[in-house]
């Protein structure tokens, strides 16, 4: 383990001189590390420095401090009642004696042993595993660390869920959340109703906070699932026909936040889905795309989850969405590789995030105008 520690030492103090990673998100709080060697110590220091969050090194945890911190090391012997209100928990070692109720307390456990995982993750199934071998997972983890501290709880209920609930979005779940939490949206458009699971569950969580008005659009009737939802519309409709119907809505805006696109997969239909959606999105706006990274015509392909899953396909997906993307925007990018980079298009510069995994997300937002 040892060794193993060591390794993770150097990768990331090499992965971060090489290369610093831009989320264009705000850091709401400081966030305060206390770690119990200087291993866990430099760990967390690095990868707080690739995401170049703002951070305090301390020797005490203090209850009822206004902030967020990651608790660092192997043991952590913290008496759980007197740790701090906001805190997660980063096992950096191979663990023997684990400090259960600490762990349940977590707003997250982040942990670089599956071994560890295994033997508290029915009681505490908040974890993200970070692979040191792949800094592609690096992004969805560290998302946490953008939100305000009033996010955390639903942060760390949508990522019991999206552990325990294995379905070729789970792994996305949180990260959806994040992104969409981030914008501070008012109108989000959810494209592809999937029933009360995967995106509409990140995307209601997203909208609570804000009374966002959210719109569910699909060609088939799933207007149950929109019905106990709180300043909420779903249209069965085909969503490129969307556009000339929100003109006639009498929302208080004539723009949409947050546009999540998860429906046919075909190409034409999802070149047509850009136009229409990239027409209504406001200046900061964001279009989400699920199934950017799928194996097309093979049966029984897999693809891999964040919570250590493979998942068997019986039916091959039609592989339109990626192609569909470096159309509309004009961005090329690796379908199975971690992307994060900028473009600019139509008098915007956006961010591009592409996750590879669970059969792909991809985020596309506007984040200047040029």
């Amino acid at each position: 383990m040892k060794k193993l520690l060591i390794v993770l030492c150097v990768i990331f103090a090499e992965f971060t001189h090489a290369r610093q990673i831009d989320l264009d998100l705000d850091q709401p709080q400081l966030i305060k590390i206390y770690a119990e060697d200087s291993e866990s110590l430099q760990i967390v220091k690095n990868i707080m420095s690739t995401f170049g969050l703002h951070y305090q090194t301390t020797n005490t945890c203090l209850k009822g401090d206004n902030c967020l911190y990651i608790l660092a090391g192997s043991t952590l012997a913290i008496n759980p009642h007197s740790a701090p209100d906001n805190y997660i928990v980063y096992h950096t070692k191979q663990v023997q004696n684990l400090n259960r109720e600490l762990l349940t307390n977590a707003c997250a456990i982040w942990d670089a042993s599956w071994d560890n995982i295994n033997k508290y993750k029915n009681d505490a199934p908040h974890y993200y595993y970070l692979p040191n071998e792949n800094y592609s997972f690096l992004d969805p983890v560290v998302l946490s660390c953008y939100l305000p501290l009033q996010a955390l709880p639903a942060y760390k209920r949508i990522l019991q869920y999206s552990n325990t609930v294995n379905t070729d979005i789970s792994s996305h779940v949180p990260t959806l959340f994040c992104h969409a939490y981030t914008l501070n949206p008012s109108i989000m458009v959810e494209a592809g109703v999937r029933g009360d699971e995967g995106s509409n569950v990140a995307l209601q969580a997203a909208a609570k906070p804000f009374n966002s008005h959210l719109i569910g659009i699909d060609v088939n009737d799933d207007s149950r699932v929109y019905q106990n939802i709180p300043n909420a519309t779903f249209l069965q409709i085909d969503d490129r026909q969307f556009a000339n119907h929100f003109k006639t809505m009498n929302l208080p805006k004539q723009t949409i936040d947050f546009v999540f696109i998860d429906t046919s997969h075909e190409y034409q239909h999802t070149v047509d889905e850009i136009q229409v959606f990239k027409s209504i999105l406001s200046e900061n706006g964001a279009l989400g795309f699920h199934d950017s990274n799928i194996t097309p015509l093979q049966r029984f392909s897999a693809y891999s989850r964040l919570n250590g899953t493979l998942q068997t396909g019986i039916w091959g997906n039609p592989r339109g969405v990626a192609p569909a993307i470096k159309l509309q925007l004009g961005v090329q990018f690796d379908e199975t590789q971690y992307v994060n980079q900028t473009f600019i298009k139509d008098g915007y510069t956006w961010r591009f995030i592409h996750y590879p995994f669970c059969n792909g997300l991809t985020i596309a937002k506007r984040i200047q105008k040029n």
